[in-house]
């Protein structure tokens, strides 16, 4: 702020001083130089009158007042004249001077305390980096293998249920805990039947899978003949066998719905394109064509997108396509569409 001061004060208000006295002076030799002809037409009134033959003494002294008034306004102006400007001329170079030295005496002190500030700021920043302990960081990322193995373990229990549900045989359900056991029992048709594979039961247990620590969603694996075996109630455990029954009833209901268990599809496209279209596209909004090799469609269009002839001649956001409706070729915008095969 004292910067911008001191350069008002004793830069820029001496020389808008200095500039205004250009047109002053200019105005005054103007007016000098009018006088000067008013000057030169009084003398040759007067000279003309004290010529001729039949001389007015009258009109002779009248020219020669006006003459003389015209001779003293001239005379002071063209004094003052010859006064100010080789004043105002040879006081140039000391205004210059001068001004250059109130310019930078002022700099000089603007960038002495802005010096001082920034060593200030230095010292405040080098204690700020000595001083600063970067905390530690808990990482609670996954590491990719265990999340791609546990994923994997879903998918593969996934599919074992569905396919043993496709076998319309009864399965047997052993949920182990800590505190109890409960055994779904086979039917008399699968005792009879224990080597059959489209008999065989499947154990679905909730004990936890050795690689991950914290997994608990339950695994599904078929049994062998001897986990069949132990898993036949005993005749003499009539409890136990109508308690199998009424859990073999319950859980047959929930195989019904079959949609809860379908296999999600694959990403993959339905259908093999000719060659030549790299995808298939469908438009989400109506267009009409702003050129010659554009495309018009309308919205719902499919169109089938190809490499264009010149791809560096293409703008971003344009591609080059045939309209499956008319075989028309042309370009089009890929905002006002979207990607269906491909």
């Amino acid at each position: 702020m004292d910067y911008i001061t001191s350069l008002n004060d004793h830069v820029q208000e001496p020389i808008i001083i200095h500039l205004n006295k250009f047109p002053e002076l200019r105005v005054k030799i103007n007016k000098r130089g009018r006088k000067l002809v008013d000057l030169d037409n009084t003398r040759h009134t007067l000279e003309n009158m004290i010529g001729q033959k039949k001389r007015d003494e009258a009109k002779i002294a009248k020219a020669q007042e006006e003459f003389t008034e015209a001779k003293k306004v001239f005379d002071d102006i063209n004094n003052e004249l010859q006064v100010e400007l080789p004043e105002f001329y040879d006081k140039r170079v000391p205004f210059y001077s001068q001004s250059f030295q109130n310019l930078f005496a002022a700099e000089k002190a603007f960038h002495s305390e802005q010096g001082n500030i920034s060593a200030t700021l230095i010292e405040i920043c080098e204690s700020l980096s000595a001083n600063f302990i970067l905390p530690e960081r808990k990482s609670t990322i996954r590491s990719v293998s265990e999340s791609n193995h546990h994923l994997q373990n879903v998918i593969d229990s996934f599919q074992q249920f569905q396919m043993q549900s496709k076998d319309n045989g009864v399965i047997s359900l052993v949920l182990k805990s800590d505190s109890e056991n409960t055994t779904i029992c086979p039917s008399q048709e699968d005792i009879d039947e224990p080597e059959s594979e489209l008999y065989q039961n499947v154990a679905i247990s909730n004990q936890e899978h050795p690689n991950s620590g914290e997994s608990s969603e339950p695994v599904f694996q078929r049994t062998s003949p001897s986990l069949q075996a132990a898993a036949k109630p005993s005749e003499d455990s009539a409890g136990s066998v109508s308690v199998c029954e009424e859990n073999v009833s319950e859980y047959q209901s929930c195989l019904e719905d079959s949609s809860l268990y379908e296999v999600p599809p694959n990403n993959q496209s339905l259908k093999k394109l000719p060659d030549g279209i790299l995808y298939q596209v469908q438009a989400t909004h109506p267009y009409s064509q702003a050129d010659s090799d554009e495309l018009t469609f309308e919205a719902g269009e499919v169109i089938d997108v190809i490499e264009p002839d010149n791809p560096d001649e293409m703008d971003d956001g344009w591609l080059m396509g045939i309209k499956q409706s008319d075989g028309i070729q042309g370009v089009f915008p890929a905002n006002f569409t979207k990607k269906l095969l491909g």
